[in-house]
This record gives C-alpha cells, sequence and structure tokens, in this order.
C-alpha cells in the first residue's frame, strides 16, 4: 500500500456488498454507512457518507468500463468479496479503486484492482 504523507488522508474499508447486475451492467460496490449524496464522474457514480467519506461506488456499462483493468463479465459474475480504496492527498488528488476477488466455476480464484484518479472532486471532499 502506497505511504501517506503529513495531512494525508485513507479512507479504506472492507466490502461489506458486492453485487453486478448483469442485465444492466451496473456493478455495485459499497461499505456500510449512511449515504448523504452521490456524485457522478463519467460511468462512475460515488456515494459520499455524512463525514465526506466515499462508501460506495457504482460502475456504469462495467463490461467496457473495466476491460481496461482486466475485470470480466465473469468476474463481475461471480465475485466473493471486494475492497474499496480511497486515498485523499494533500494536492486534493483523490483516488478511489476496489479489488475483486472472484471464485469462477471450473477456474481458479481470480483477483483484480482497479485504480482511478478523480482530482475534480477534490473540493466536494475537502
Amino acid at each position: 500500500m502506497e505511504e501517506l504523507g503529513q495531512g494525508d488522508r485513507k479512507m479504506e474499508g472492507t466490502i461489506t456488498k458486492i453485487s453486478y447486475n448483469e442485465e444492466d451492467d451496473i456493478l455495485f460496490i459499497h461499505k456500510e454507512g449512511k449515504v448523504k449524496g452521490n456524485l457522478m464522474i463519467g460511468g462512475f457514480v460515488l456515494d459520499i457518507s455524512y463525514r465526506k467519506d466515499i462508501i460506495g461506488i457504482e460502475v456504469l456499462n462495467a463490461s467496457e468500463s473495466l476491460k481496461m483493468f482486466n475485470i470480466t463479465k465473469n468476474m463481475m459474475k461471480y465475485a466473493k468479496s471486494a475492497k474499496l480504496i480511497c486515498k485523499k492527498y494533500n494536492d486534493g488528488t483523490i483516488f478511489v479503486g476496489f479489488e475483486i476477488l472472484a471464485v469462477i466455476p471450473n477456474q481458479e480464484e481470480v483477483e483484480e484492482r482497479a485504480v482511478v484518479a478523480i482530482p475534480e472532486i477534490s473540493t466536494i471532499l475537502a
């Protein structure tokens, strides 16, 4: 895990829910907490808590959006667990990502990570 500098803030937690809606092609990853609001950036919807932490992410058009991260439809369909990773740095940059662990029938366990830098939301979560 990357080391944070003085004043940098780490928001990280184990996910309590991961699901994939294959019909609508939306991946949902959420940890517990009350959502104050949402922020849509491209094909990603971030759920923001009352403490201004990112507590969830929905990925729209997930099979296409996550292809570049080697996350396949099968991985999303057979996901067993996930971890949300958020890091906020002093310069205002926020890195949002997640790891997925999938157990696809007749294959080995597969784990992949997707990390997205979102500098545009720094003022909202300050």
